[in-house]
């Protein structure tokens, strides 16, 4: 069973948030999708395969190289380059991130 807690703890409502790339997550954290920075077909893409705004994500492993990462969107898993996740922005909430998201 997927849980929609990306902005929830305990009953409060995260209020401080700031914005980072969908790359930039370490593996077991979560965030919500704010935007995409890119047009065309790659962006139907990620729309296509939820990439929604409001949508949360979670990094669930790498590659050994790092590249390509894998990212629970919507209960199915997806792996993306890092050039393509690097259009992909994120809320988050720097070091206490896994405190308030879990």
């Amino acid at each position: 069973m997927i849980r929609n807690d990306c902005n929830r703890k305990g009953g409060k409502t995260v209020a401080d948030k700031n914005e980072i790339r969908l790359g930039e997550l370490a593996v077991g954290e979560k965030g919500r999708v704010m935007r995409l920075e890119c047009e065309g077909a790659l962006r139907r893409r990620l729309l296509d395969m939820g990439f929604t705004a409001g949508t949360c994500v979670e990094k669930v492993g790498e590659s050994p190289s790092s590249d390509p990462s894998a990212y629970l969107v919507k209960g199915a898993v997806i792996a993306l380059r890092k050039k393509d996740s690097a259009r992909i922005y994120l809320l988050n909430s720097g070091e206490r991130w896994n405190e308030i998201w879990d």
